[in-house]
């Protein structure tokens, strides 16, 4: 409502308040009305065969718990032509411009259509006998503003339409006010809409906008979904509705273009928009509600139904273009290969910084990780699938839903395509985690079977293994004391201080069940110690001591000792080896030579693993870089040498694997029955490594190689030279750079080949832009470079192995699910400046120039000196003769004072004597 209406109501409330008596007061009325809103502010129709206008008006109610509302007795909702319709004819008067147009109050055939069929609502005015009035009353027919079963029955319509045929064809845009008045004619309401006729759709002032969702693939039909769609929307030039005469949507004209413009044929089709109002043609939700959803006809929103039947990709994308009168509007479209029924997920992860994969699809996350990534490959076969819709669900358990990333459930839900290799990721991120939140991330998309979900939880230090130490089985001689050790982990392998331990003893010295244990509490290395000495034990009976966490049941681990009269000694070992593990028969003698898979090539080192979990491997494999190791200790009767603790010792970069399967350098293991400890042993890194069995006085050693290879390739650095900063142009002192390629455990992998590419001034030390080179034993590469001129040199390198992992995604290495790992880096960049500068010789050529034109400048200098005391001289000389000149003036001055003074004092002396001489007659009279 506009402010002038407001305060006009405010006012004409005001004086009646007053007893003014210029209006009476407003009857108490439950249904009053409170404003109205045009669904249509503005309405072009385009044609001339009898076209019409029609508005639809919801009544809505000022009292905001009415919901179904009509006009009350007594109010108006009148229409009135205000002005325009002078385009063509500018001369008429306001008089002629309403005569141009007729309003009519009518119903229409369909609730919620205006154009169906709209028809007078004859009979039903109270105000007035005609319904071509422009005043619609509280007696004429209301009818539902939508065709749904609870929609609400509050809307009228009018009905614009030329007064005769042609009248206001082509005459211009009228203006229409719309003023809804109570029963004591206050204005409640009051809005301003407009109204054109034209001949022809270019001059309907047309603008069409185009958009879509999802993804378009060869083959599959698009049609309205709320997340794949193509549409258009058409508008006048005020955004309100474009009607073809007669009440149908205008047709739009959808066609393709190339990348000059030029139109180009479709691929696989011209499209079809709807404007019908038809679910899955027309562009909208259909709800049975009184809102009627986003799904109307002639709305003016367009559903664009299509089959492309060829793909389009983006490098060579095609433009959809949408027409209507002199209105036009593009979108670029992208159309994917046709989708392969044969499509699987064959791989889904997780990865982060610290996650681990503690058991299939279920991974630990420590607090300090709020932000995880989740990962599907498609593949069909050995064949990726690129360009695969992947819908990412996140389900979340104790994570604010503000702090989720997505959000949880199918609304939220995430679409990604999959990359070049199948894969497609996403962030799974809580802002706030606490121990025990958790996302149970949902991955489908494809016709295949789908992986499970992979969950991932928030977990603290907080007990998740634990192992002991002697690990046993054991012996133990009779009416000894067993002391163990059990060091607590958690989910990421770290030690877990201030653990409750709930401690227990089963067997021989616990048969009624009375001995009980305290608690313990682990200390700062994670570790709780128990000693007890046996008392009641036979030969041959035994014991298992337990430590569990108090608040993780399943983290727990057991030490079984059995008790002996006597205790073997062992005299000698036989030390054998297995390709594959530590549970295969070992028949392969350990010698004192290196062992290696192949000739004198060592066994591969898996770089790809993650030594903060088990390493045992999940099934036995002799390409595996997990060897099984088996000691057996024999006594000088060559019997087994029972129950005995072996030590195991690892050379660095070699280690042994826990009964967890994680990797130590040192280990006990007790012998069993036969005098045997099995292990299984690895290395991190490349080299001969050592791996020592000792009991007492009986040691063994097994050596076994290790080694990488370019296929291990995952991480490419670069680093800048220290003279890099003081690069100059033209010195024999050359900027360099030295590239290091390494695996994911950090090892130098060499045979790697380094792509090396300049741009800008300046080349390679060789002179060339570009060069290749392959890492050396180190897994580096150092190259320099040189310029004759100032500026900056921008430096790529790229560095590329058969098969390496340099471009993996993270959490993967090939196709292989690896949580944790980085993605590859297989390229980087640098850049140098190089300041104005110049070579030994030229700097020897520029000294001599410039000491030549020092003396130059000396001589001239001496010259200038010469000729400024040659000048002074004259000046001297013009001085001394100006001086004389004046000493001649002064001296002829003085003369002619000196002649005019004796001249002055003769004169002087004359008038004396004169005066004299007269003074005497004067004296002479006076004696006389």
């Amino acid at each position: 409502m506009s402010t002038k209406i407001t305060l006009k109501r405010i006012a004409l409330v005001a004086v009646s308040a007053l007893g003014f008596g210029l209006v009476s007061g407003v009857p108490a009325n439950a249904s009053a009305s409170g404003s109205f809103t045009l669904q249509k502010s503005s309405i072009t129709v385009v044609g001339s065969s009898s076209p019409a206008a029609v508005f639809q008006i919801k009544i809505n109610s000022s009292d905001s718990t009415d919901t179904s509302h009509s006009l009350a007795s007594g109010e108006t909702l009148t229409v009135t032509i205000t002005g325009g319709g002078r385009d063509a004819t500018p001369s008429k008067t306001l008089a002629e411009v309403q005569d141009d147009l007729t309003l009519t109050e009518v119903t229409v055939g369909t609730e919620g259509q205006a154009y169906s069929t709209a028809t007078a609502d004859s009979g039903n005015d109270a105000e007035a006998e005609s319904d071509t009035d422009g005043t619609i009353g509280s007696n004429n027919t209301d009818a539902d503003c939508t065709d749904e079963s609870d929609a609400l029955d509050n809307c009228v319509y009018l009905k614009v339409t030329e007064a005769s045929a042609g009248t206001a064809l082509d005459q211009g845009e009228y203006t229409l006010r719309f003023r809804l008045t109570n029963s004591s004619g206050v204005v409640i309401d009051e809005e301003t809409a407009y109204v054109k006729f034209v001949s022809s759709a270019a001059d309907s002032g047309a603008a069409i906008t185009l958009a879509k969702a999802g993804q378009f693939y060869s083959g599959t039909a698009i049609a309205y979904t709320t997340t794949n769609y193509l549409k258009a929307t058409l508008t006048d030039a005020r955004g309100g509705q474009i009607v073809v005469a007669g009440g149908t949507a205008p047709d739009l004209t959808l066609d393709f273009l190339d990348a000059d413009g030029a139109v180009t044929t479709a691929p696989g089709g011209t499209p079809t928009e709807y404007d019908n109002g038809t679910d899955a043609q027309d562009f909208g939700v259909a709800t049975d509600g009184a809102t009627n959803g986003t799904l109307k006809t002639l709305d003016g929103v367009y559903g664009i139904n299509w089959t492309p039947a060829a793909a389009v990709t983006a490098a060579s994308q095609t433009v959809l273009r949408a027409r209507y009168g002199a209105g036009s509007g593009t979108l670029a479209i992208v159309v994917n290969a046709a989708l392969s029924t044969s499509y699987d997920e064959t791989a889904a992860a997780v990865s982060g910084t610290g996650v681990v994969l503690t058991s299939t699809a279920n991974y630990a996350v420590p607090l300090t990780t709020t932000s995880t990534t989740a990962s599907v490959q498609v593949l069909d076969g050995s064949t990726a699938g690129a360009n695969i819709p992947m819908t990412f669900t996140v389900t979340w358990t104790n994570c604010a839903s503000s702090d989720q990333t997505p959000r949880s459930g199918a609304t939220y839900a995430k679409t990604v395509l999959t990359d070049a290799e199948g894969i497609a990721s996403t962030t799974v991120a809580c802002a706030a985690p606490v121990a025990g939140t958790s996302a149970s991330v949902a991955i489908t998309g494809t016709s295949g079977d789908n992986p499970a979900a992979q969950v991932i939880t928030w977990r603290g230090n907080t007990p998740w293994t634990v192992s002991a130490d002697p690990a046993g089985p054991m012996d133990a001689k009779l009416e000894s004391t067993t002391s163990v050790t059990f060091t607590v982990r958690d989910a990421f392998g770290a030690l877990v201080p201030n653990a409750v331990m709930n401690l227990s003893l089963s067997g021989a010295n616990n048969a009624a069940g009375t001995v009980l244990i305290p608690s313990k509490t682990t200390d700062a290395n994670g570790q709780v110690s128990h000693s007890f000495t046996d008392a009641a034990a036979e030969a041959a009976d035994e014991d298992t001591l337990t430590a569990t966490s108090r608040d993780v049941s399943s983290a727990t681990a057991s030490v079984v000792i059995t008790y002996r009269a006597a205790l073997t000694v062992p005299s000698s070992v036989n030390y054998y080896y297995s390709t594959t593990d530590k549970d295969a028969s070992m028949t392969t003698i350990v010698t004192s030579t290196p062992i290696y898979e192949s000739g004198s090539t060592g066994w591969d080192i898996n770089t790809s693993k993650n030594i903060a979990k088990s390493l045992t491997p999940a099934t036995s494999s002799t390409s595996d870089d997990v060897l099984g190791l088996s000691a057996t200790f024999l006594t000088s009767g060559s019997l087994a040498a029972t129950g005995l603790p072996v030590t195991v010792t690892a050379s660095t970069g070699g280690w042994i694997l826990s009964s967890a399967g994680l990797p130590v350098s040192t280990r006990t293991i007790y012998t069993n029955s036969s005098g045997i400890v099995n292990f299984n042993v690895t290395a991190t890194t490349p080299g001969v490594k050592e791996f020592t069995v000792t009991q007492g006085t009986v040691t063994k050693t097994a050596k076994i190689a290790f080694i990488n290879e370019t296929a291990d390739a995952r991480f490419l650095t670069v680093t800048a030279g220290s003279n890099n900063s003081t690069a100059t142009a033209g010195s024999d002192t050359l900027p360099s750079w030295t590239a290091v390629v390494t695996d994911n455990l950090g090892n130098p992998v060499s045979g790697v080949t380094i792509q090396v590419t300049t741009t800008g001034v300046g080349t390679l030390a060789s002179g060339a832009k570009s060069a290749q080179w392959t890492t050396l034993a180190d897994g580096s590469y150092t190259f320099e470079m040189k310029s004759s001129e100032a500026g900056v040199s921008n430096i790529t390198v790229s560095a590329s192995a058969s098969g390496s992992q340099l471009t993996d995604a993270a959490g993967f290495a090939g196709t292989t699910v690896v949580s944790g790992i980085a993605a590859g880096v297989s390229s980087a960049t640098s850049s140098v400046t190089f300041a104005a500068g110049t070579s030994a010789s030229q700097s020897a050529a520029e000294a001599a120039s410039d000491a030549a034109l020092e003396a130059i400048d000396a001589a001239n200098a001496a010259t200038d000196a010469a000729n400024l005391a040659a000048e002074a001289a004259d000046a001297a000389t013009v001085a001394a003769e100006e001086a004389r000149d004046a000493a001649d003036a002064a001296t002829a001055a003085v003369e002619a004072l000196a002649s005019e003074v004796a001249t002055l004092m003769a004169a002087l002396k004359a008038q004396i004597t004169t005066l004299a001489k007269t003074v005497a007659k004067i004296a002479k009279k006076v004696k006389a």
